[in-house]
């Protein structure tokens, strides 16, 4: 998983004090693994087996769970392991198709797993002057639903993880996806994809598809969104499929037509000023050295690619093989939660290769960054851009790179310092990307 996930943050939306919700209310920030998140978030625990409070299975047990499996009905429990199994890499559809056989004949509940019960949230999701009613019977409420489940799983704790709930009738039946912003960062993840996908219903034309937006609520002092689900026969996208450039002119053009400007009027280079600008007082000196390094590196950047022209579009933010999907001849995209407006056009290109270099084939982050610099260049004709503008998206790639981890760490997000280890290569690399675009050379 990458360390660079994380949205794009407005200067209005920085705070000097330290992380602050929407209604203004301080949040305790945590480090604790997603177990203790879900545990809290879902009112999860053991019960005895057999129990009449029985809601959810851990499996392979409560101690070291791969996900949680509602066991109010076999129907439900299968769709948990095999709705949407085509969307896995095969070697995990394998795994989950035999998981959920044998939740549905019965046979694996009787021999693995833990009993697990759902309530309302308990420690840091409990709420402070009401109690809150549990997040599964909110969701019903709100879809009109009187026989909704859930599934999900647990994962390592990084700034941007979100967590995210699959919801199923009891009969099996796909209702619903639902996201969770638990901190200021993922809260703005979360509104972020919410306000992409309300602005994509009003498109007049379609190159690609994304879940309807159902719901978006407030939970306590956390943000839900919930969306619908996906046809029943989406198949995992190929890498052989290739990036899809008519599709990305699609979203570069979902504000507008796109339009030439100088590189400091874009979206990451004001994200990044506005940064530097609310160094928050009190900083450990981990973090004081870290924003310290990304000031001095964006200022020496910026001084050579400022005015530089460039065209200004919307970006998708996380454009990779693992967000689209084939329904027929249909091609669906999801996970908007780190798009962001007036960025360079052909800046997923170079994320597409980037992400699929250092997350799937384990590239350090340098070469990635190398790598995809010379492969995104390749990809601007298609997307009608000129490639003497191509050192200056791949400077606008860094920037984002760098500024989500020196956002996560203002907000004090769980795991901002282990992200903040690729922030010395990052600094480097956008200054390098800078002198190369101002000189008009490659590396």
């Amino acid at each position: 998983m990458s360390r660079h996930g994380g949205g794009t943050r407005s200067a209005e939306s920085l705070d000097q004090r330290g992380p602050v919700t929407e209604r203004g209310a301080r949040t305790q920030v945590f480090s604790d693994d997603s177990v203790a998140v879900l545990g809290d978030l879902l009112g999860l625990r053991p019960v005895a087996v057999a129990s009449d409070d029985e809601t959810h299975r851990a499996f392979p047990t409560a101690a070291n769970p791969r996900f949680y499996v509602p066991t109010e009905t076999r129907r439900a429990a299968a769709a948990s392991c095999l709705a949407y199994n085509r969307l896995r890499p095969p070697a995990v559809a394998r795994r989950r198709a035999v998981v959920g056989w044998g939740l549905g004949s019965g046979v694996l509940q009787r021999v693995q797993g833990t009993a697990m019960t759902s309530g309302p949230p308990t420690g840091r999701f409990a709420g402070a002057d009401e109690q809150l009613v549990p997040l599964l019977h909110e969701l019903a409420r709100r879809l009109g639903r009187d026989d909704l489940s859930f599934a999900t799983s647990p994962r390592n704790v990084d700034p941007f993880w979100t967590p995210t709930l699959q919801l199923f009738a009891l009969d099996g039946t796909p209702v619903a996806y639902a996201k969770v912003g638990w901190t200021e960062l993922t809260r703005a993840q979360v509104e972020t994809e919410a306000d992409v996908l309300h602005q994509l219903v009003r498109r007049k034309r379609s190159q690609f598809a994304s879940p309807t937006l159902l719901e978006r609520f407030e939970w306590g002092d956390t943000v839900v969104s919930v969306t619908a689900p996906m046809p029943a026969d989406v198949v995992r996208m190929s890498v052989d499929d290739g990036l899809r450039p008519e599709a990305l002119l699609e979203v570069a053009g979902l504000d507008g037509p796109p339009r030439l400007q100088a590189f400091a009027s874009s979206g990451g280079a004001t994200w990044a000023d506005a940064l530097v600008a609310a160094r928050p007082a009190g900083l450990d000196s981990a973090r004081r050295d870290a924003w310290d390094r990304f000031a001095d590196a964006w200022k020496r950047a910026a001084e050579l690619i400022a005015d530089l022209p460039v065209p200004l579009g919307r970006w998708h933010g996380d454009w990779v093989p693992w967000n689209l999907a084939w329904s027929g001849a249909s091609l669906w995209v999801w996970d908007w939660e780190y798009s962001g407006a007036d960025r360079p056009v052909g800046l997923d290109a170079y994320h597409w290769h980037y992400q699929q270099l250092h997350v799937t084939g384990s590239v350090d982050v340098a070469r990635a960054l190398q790598r995809s610099r010379i492969l995104g260049a390749q990809s601007l004709d298609s997307l009608g851009v000129g490639a003497d503008t191509g050192q200056v998206v791949a400077c606008a790639h860094v920037l984002e790179l760098a500024a989500r981890l020196i956002d996560a760490a203002r907000a004090g997000a769980p795991g901002h310092l282990e992200a903040l280890g690729d922030l010395p290569v990052l600094c480097d690399e956008l200054v390098n990307c800078a002198k190369a675009a101002a000189g008009g050379g490659e590396r």
